[in-house]
């Protein structure tokens, strides 16, 4: 892997203001990296995860230097067109939970598993990841699991 990626790692946690450290040197063996240089400076990485069959975009960061640069929706892009390249049809970008996922649904072409098929409803996804938010006790999961949350 690219040197440079605990640096940039580590920005985006400083960035974020987060203590606990995500293990992004696990899976290696089957892990692609992408990088993204602004003027011949690393700035942001995808970790993706070749499966047989699929690819994943597992982990994407960047060090905001320049938070105008929407770096990400740039990286989803690539990660597209490279899905694209290797022959598949889709590429998966991580689970679908809580507020902080419902970007995804703005992607062209989005579509998310129900547990039991795929739905381009993206007015229901956003209600279930906004839902998702409202977890804080296993007495709120339960009511959820019962269906009357």
């Amino acid at each position: 892997q690219p040197e440079c990626i605990d640096q940039i790692y580590d920005g985006f946690l400083r960035y974020k203001g987060y203590t606990e450290k995500f293990d992004i040197h696990h899976d290696l063996d089957r892990a692609k990296w992408l990088l993204v240089s602004d003027e011949d400076e690393p700035v942001a990485f995808t970790k993706l995860i070749t499966y047989d069959g699929g690819i994943e975009s597992q982990f994407t960061c960047w060090n905001y230097h320049k938070p105008k640069m929407a770096v990400g929706k740039l990286m989803f892009s690539i990660e597209a067109d490279i899905a694209r390249s290797l022959g598949y049809d889709h590429l998966y970008v991580g689970q679908g939970y809580e507020l902080g996922s419902s970007y995804k649904s703005a992607f062209k072409g989005f579509e998310w598993w129900t547990g039991s098929e795929w739905s381009t409803d993206i007015e229901k996804y956003k209600a279930l990841c906004a839902r998702d938010s409202t977890i804080n006790t296993l007495g709120d999961l339960a009511s959820v699991y019962k269906g009357t949350y």
